[in-house]
């Protein structure tokens, strides 16, 4: 009893010892090291440079050993190298000075960069259904990028995705190989690249759907079966899905091999979204007023995938009623439908007309940027622009090219678009003849190292030939000025007039320049010009009109809530104000 009584004190004394010394070692725990990072300029790098050090982050103990300090100063000494090499600096040094004697004691990292490296050429070597094929190499044009790894990321995956554009959806890298030239310095690139085997398009299941009838679903499978496998028009594929505006998401995918004939199966998995929408906004002019714009939207008429549009819109100048069906697709080919209804008034400085047209229009793709389009219709309209009232029934035939390369439908930031088109008119009850013809252009453009700007570019000009302005339809005739020609002039103002009457004429010329900052925010502001004129009447003013102003914004889901102020430049007695002011939806252009 005594002998185990007296190895317990034994125990409890070691214990009492053990815990006095990890007490005492506390105490005199050791003060902060002071962490430096010497060499290196560049802010973005030496911010990654901090992220990737546990000492610099102040993740390590303060209590901890010269000799765990040292160990830790080596594994981020690793660890910033391959910062380096990310970003091309492939001959980096890192020395480690430290100095234990001060209090607090201080560690270095004294860093070289060295030059950074840039990318020179590619070459691919191919395995795949035949031998194995080298290609030549590929020398990069212009500028030579610098080779970091976003940018040698970046080489391997448009090779690979040009790969599955040209039928090989399982292209894969094998190899990569970097050959470097200390003198230039450049890196050359060696890419081994497995083709896989050459695929076809192959049955179609489509799973999600709920409202949308299969056979509907028909016309818009734009892969046709046993055409080769094209990665790019399976993404175009998708995104036509989603723009239809029927569905909510959709993906197509491939099964995970082919068969042996090369024929791939695919897999489109659908969202249907909700198919009616009911819409409402408010918009103000300081020359023509508030306004209040109402629509209702089908977009799966009869399940069909059709879309049957109402819209009513209620302005102090007038008001409109709009029925419009559409048909996106006809049949298998790129052909669509549509047609509309439109009854409307306006009471104006220019005239006061009631009018209702009914329009059928077919439009042909032959392009995803070129769209054709041509058509028929039929407009009444009574209209007063002095005294008396004129009636006119008038038949007319629009022709139409469009060219879209922008970005985006809504906010584009980069690309461009081009139109062309006449509208042949005929008097149903007079040898009145006409043609209306129009040329417009906008331009977009986001520097890259400034993608918060975007300059923007509008120019317009439309002629009326076949007849003079005296025998044409007052509400035929051109006018400028307002919210959607040139801002800080009233609506319909620019041009000769008579008593406060504008006359109107049969050429018009506007263009328009902006430029548009975007915050990190939804908000966004713009500064513009705007500038136009009308001419080609029996009393002529071929002055150009000229206002500059300035615009908030705020992004929606559906373009920009727009709010612009604008001054006339050369601002006429008793006929311009000092500004005009316009809330609304959208960009200007």
């Amino acid at each position: 009893m005594k002998t185990f009584l007296h190895i317990f004190l034994l125990i409890i004394s070691s214990l009492s010892a053990t815990l006095a010394k990890d007490t005492a070692s506390t105490n005199n725990a050791s003060p902060p090291m002071d962490i430096r990072l010497r060499g290196v300029s560049d802010d973005s790098l030496k911010k990654a440079l901090y992220e990737s050090s546990l000492l610099i982050s102040g993740t390590i103990r303060p209590d901890a050993s010269t000799r765990q300090i040292r160990w830790q100063a080596n594994q981020d000494r690793a660890t910033m190298l391959e910062v380096f090499e990310s970003q091309s600096y492939f001959d980096a040094t890192i020395a480690i000075e430290m100095v234990s004697t001060s209090t607090p004691k201080v560690l270095t990292f004294q860093a070289i960069p060295g030059a950074a490296y840039r990318m020179t050429t590619t070459q691919l070597s191919i395995e795949g259904e035949s031998d194995r094929q080298v290609h030549p190499t590929q020398k990069v044009r212009g500028q030579l990028p610098l080779a970091t790894t976003t940018g040698i990321l970046a080489v391997e995956r448009n090779h690979l995705q040009g790969f599955r554009r040209k039928g090989y959806p399982f292209a894969r890298l094998l190899a990569r190989e970097l050959e470097f030239d200390q003198a230039a310095p450049t890196l050359s690139l060696n890419l081994s690249i497995d083709l896989g085997i050459r695929a076809r398009y192959g049955p179609m299941t489509i799973n999600g759907l709920t409202t949308v009838k299969p056979a509907a679903m028909r016309r818009f499978l734009t892969l046709k079966e046993g055409a080769p496998y094209n990665e790019a028009d399976v993404r175009t594929f998708e995104a036509d899905l989603l723009a239809s505006g029927i569905f909510a998401s959709a993906r197509c995918e491939h099964d995970s091999k082919s068969r042996e004939d090369g024929i791939l199966p695919l897999t489109l998995t659908v969202t249907e979204r909700k198919h009616r929408t009911i819409r409402a906004g408010v918009e103000y002019d300081s020359d023509t007023g508030a306004g209040l714009v109402m629509g209702w939207e089908h977009r799966n008429f009869r399940g069909n995938g059709d879309r049957l549009t109402l819209s009513a819109e209620l302005r102090e100048i007038g008001s409109a009623a709009i029925l419009k069906y559409q048909k996106p697709l006809m049949k298998s080919v790129p052909l669509e439908f549509q047609a509309s209804l439109d009854h409307g008034e306006e009471e104006t400085d220019a005239f006061d007309n009631y009018a209702t047209e009914v329009q059928w229009l077919y439009a042909y793709t032959p392009h995803k940027d070129i769209r054709l389009v041509a058509g028929a219709g039929y407009r009444h309209t009574d209209v007063i622009k002095f005294e008396p009232r004129e009636h006119y029934d008038l038949g007319f035939i629009p022709l139409l090219i469009d060219w879209d390369h922008r970005d985006s439908l809504f906010d584009p930031r980069n690309g461009a678009r081009a139109s062309v088109g006449v509208i042949l008119h005929e008097e149903l009850h007079s040898d009145l003849e006409f043609a209306t013809s129009s040329i417009s252009g906008a331009l977009y453009h986001t520097p890259k190292r400034h993608a918060q700007i975007t300059l923007a570019l509008r120019a317009e000009t439309t002629s009326i030939q076949g007849a003079s302005s005296d025998d044409l339809p007052a509400d035929s005739l051109l006018y400028a000025g307002g919210a959607s020609s040139v801002r800080g002039y009233e609506y319909q103002s620019i041009g000769a007039q008579i008593d406060g009457v504008p006359l109107g004429g049969t050429e018009r010329i506007t263009g328009s320049a902006e430029i548009r900052y975007r915050t990190a925010g939804a908000l966004g502001y713009v500064l513009f010009a705007d500038t136009g004129k009308v001419f080609g009447g029996e009393t002529a003013d071929d002055t150009f009109r000229t206002s500059l102003g300035a615009g908030i914004r705020y992004a929606t889901g559906m373009g920009p809530l727009r709010l612009d102020l604008a001054l006339p430049i050369d601002k006429r007695e008793n006929i311009d104000n000092d500004f005009e002011l316009y809330i609304s939806i959208g960009h200007f252009f």
